[in-house]
C-alpha cells in the first residue's frame, strides 16, 4: 500500500453537520427543498385526522417504524454486496461520490428511523409532557410531530431503496459494458 493513500474515515457526525468539498453535508439530505412537503404533509394530516396522537402512534406509527426498519437494512445489506465487487468498486471509486456519502446516506436513514420509533414512544405514553394548556392544541401539536418525523423516515428508507436499486442498474449497466467487451476482445462479435 502506499504512503500517500490516507485511510483517515471522517465520523458520522462530522459529515452530517460538515461540508465536504463538494458542499454538500449530510444533514441536507433532511433539510433541502422537501422540508416543506413534510411540513405541509404533518400539518394536514394532524389536522384532519380526530385519532388521539397515543392511539395513531401505537397502531400505525410504531407497527410502520418496524416495517421501514427492515426494509432499511435489507435493502443496506444488498448495497453492501453489490460494493464487495471488486471491478463495481474500482467504477464506484473512479465515478461516484465519496464512500462516506454511500454509507452514511443508511446510517442517517436509519437515525431518522430510530428517532422516528422515539418520537412514537412518546407519544405512545401519553405525548410531550409540554402543554399549551389545551388539550386540543396539545394533541394537534403531537400528532404534528408524529406525522413530520414519520414522513422525514418514510422519505428517507425510500430513499435508502431508490439509491440501492439505481446502484443495481449501474452495477448491472456496468457488467453489461464489461461482457460485451469481453465478447468483441474474443472475437465474438
Amino acid at each position: 500500500m502506499s504512503d500517500n493513500v490516507s485511510l483517515s474515515v471522517p465520523r458520522f457526525w462530522f459529515w452530517l453537520f460538515h461540508r465536504a468539498s463538494d458542499n454538500t453535508r449530510g444533514i441536507s439530505n433532511i433539510f433541502n427543498k422537501w422540508i416543506w412537503f413534510h411540513l405541509i404533509v404533518a400539518a394536514g394530516l394532524s389536522i384532519t385526522l380526530a385519532s388521539p396522537s397515543s392511539e395513531i402512534a401505537r397502531y400505525l406509527a410504531l407497527p410502520g417504524a418496524s416495517a421501514l426498519i427492515g426494509l432499511a437494512f435489507g435493502w443496506a445489506g444488498r448495497s453492501a454486496s453489490l460494493l464487495q465487487d471488486k471491478d463495481f468498486s474500482k467504477f464506484i471509486i473512479e465515478n461516484g461520490a465519496p464512500a462516506e456519502g454511500y454509507v452514511y446516506s443508511f446510517q442517517l436513514a436509519v437515525l431518522t428511523l430510530l428517532i422516528f420509533i422515539g418520537v412514537a414512544l412518546v407519544m405512545a405514553s401519553g405525548g410531550l409532557p409540554i402543554t399549551s394548556r389545551s388539550l386540543l392544541i396539545d394533541d394537534i401539536l403531537n400528532r404534528f410531530l408524529l406525522f413530520f418525523v414519520g414522513s422525514i423516515a418514510v422519505r428517507e428508507a425510500w430513499g435508502t431503496v431508490d439509491f440501492v436499486n439505481k446502484l443495481t442498474i449501474q452495477f448491472y449497466r456496468k457488467r453489461e459494458i464489461d461482457l460485451a467487451s469481453d465478447r468483441s476482445s474474443s472475437g465474438l462479435f
